[in-house]
């Protein structure tokens, strides 16, 4: 999904962030699947002072990679 939305073969994963409360909702009551996925980069120094979010780059590729990895995984055959 990330070549396909970056257009690279190779992108950069970093693991991070924090919790989002309501993750565990969806998990435990609605017994559904979470995917969290931050599309940005350290020089865009989100969540503080001038902070920065190129849509290129940030939207409209995460967008795309985010569309070609969940049709991914509904072609997948149910278990």
């Amino acid at each position: 999904g990330l070549k396909v939305g970056y257009g690279k073969s190779s992108v950069h994963l970093i693991g991070a962030g924090g919790s989002i409360p309501i993750t565990t909702v969806f998990r435990d009551v609605l017994n559904a699947p979470v995917i969290l996925a931050g599309f940005s980069s350290p020089t865009d120094n989100l969540h503080a002072p001038r902070e920065s979010f190129p849509l290129e780059v940030g939207l409209f590729a995460g967008a795309r990679s985010m569309i070609h990895a969940l049709e991914g995984i509904g072609r997948r055959p149910k278990k």
